[in-house]
């Protein structure tokens, strides 16, 4: 029977699953009101400049109206997918379910949005206000009256991950799929070409003549194909099934490998809420060590480390993790674990 090294079947344990750890409340730090209202002005320049372009070009308050409402409309719509709106980027803000990292999306943003905006129809100083309310939430979460319609918090990213650092690696890495090793080279033969030996059946003469005799090439000795490495690291999804990591490959709801990486592992999550992207990300060994790399994923990943702390990771970054650390990818969770089988 041929076993293929390359294919390890996913493993369950007879365990109790380990407890979804995606809600990290004492590591969100409410965003300030100061920030909140700057990060408004920001957004309400960036509407007013494009507003002010289009009347210059088309000298049509219209069409300069019909400009503003398309912005404001994709702020909220990117509001919902990412958490962020220009201004939040720009100040490290993010919009997110009380109590967790995950981004809300449209259902919940879009309410809040409808109130927020008709509280500029009370002159200048309505939104500024509403923003202010977020002083009284005796939750002490920074939660204004039109964030609690939605149930959301503006969270303040920096602070929260503030002391928790993990190493990134290098951008050098093998191309192809990650974590494979080449093969060994083939040994390449060596002629043993040179004057034939004298017999005593041949004349002397008979072997000058014959300085290179051409002989049958030496037929090359197959190397031995080389043991397949025993996989160091696995991921525990989080409904208990362990994917040993025996190679590089992509993770996600329903990950795809890119074309020419046939080989690749591919870890699906389930996950029934669509709070992952499809090919949430990627991830391999190199030398020994399990690197991870968020590739622009809608609602990203945060890292929560051993100790408690956590770590927003940036995207099409690479980071080294240790086992002990658990994946935090929108509703669901991944913990990096010793492979032990």
């Amino acid at each position: 029977m041929t076993i293929d090294p390359h294919t390890v079947a996913p493993r369950r344990f007879p365990l109790r699953p380990p407890a979804r750890a995606r809600q990290p409340r004492q590591e969100l730090a409410p965003a300030g009101v100061g920030s909140r209202l700057l990060a408004w002005l920001i957004d309400l320049v960036a509407v007013a400049a494009a507003a002010a372009v289009a009347w210059l070009l088309t000298s049509s308050p219209l069409v300069a109206a019909i400009v503003a409402l398309e912005l404001l409309i994709g702020f909220v719509v990117w509001e919902g997918h990412t958490g962020c709106t220009p201004g939040q980027l720009a100040l490290g803000l993010r919009t997110v379910r009380v109590g967790t990292p995950v981004s809300a999306g449209a259902a919940a943003v879009i309410p809040r949005a409808l109130i927020f905006g008709a509280a500029h129809l009370l002159a200048v100083v309505g939104a500024p206000l509403l923003i202010l309310t977020a002083l009284a939430d005796p939750r002490r979460r920074g939660q204004a009256w039109h964030d609690k319609v939605g149930g959301l918090q503006v969270v303040d990213v920096r602070r929260s991950v503030r002391g928790a650092t993990l190493p990134h690696l290098p951008p050098a890495y093998p191309t192809g799929v990650p974590g494979f090793t080449p093969s060994m080279p083939q040994p390449v033969p060596v002629r043993a070409d040179g004057p034939a030996p004298e017999s005593p059946l041949l004349p002397r003469d008979a072997v000058t003549r014959i300085e290179n005799p051409e002989r049958p090439p030496v037929p090359p000795t197959p190397a031995p194909a080389p043991a397949p490495a025993r996989p160091a690291f696995a991921f525990r999804l989080d409904d208990g099934t362990v994917v040993p990591v025996d190679r590089g490959g992509y993770l996600g709801r329903r990950p795809s490998a890119p074309e020419g990486q046939a080989g690749a592992l591919l870890v699906a999550v389930p996950d029934p809420e669509r709070s992952m992207s499809r090919t949430h990300a990627r991830f391999g060994v190199t030398n020994g060590q399990l690197w991870y790399e968020d590739l622009g994923s809608g609602n990203g990943t945060i890292v929560q480390i051993p100790d408690g702390r956590s770590v927003d990771l940036t995207p099409h970054s690479r980071v080294a993790l240790q086992p002990g650390a658990t994946l935090l990818l929108g509703t669901r969770s991944v913990q990096v674990i010793p492979y032990e089988g």
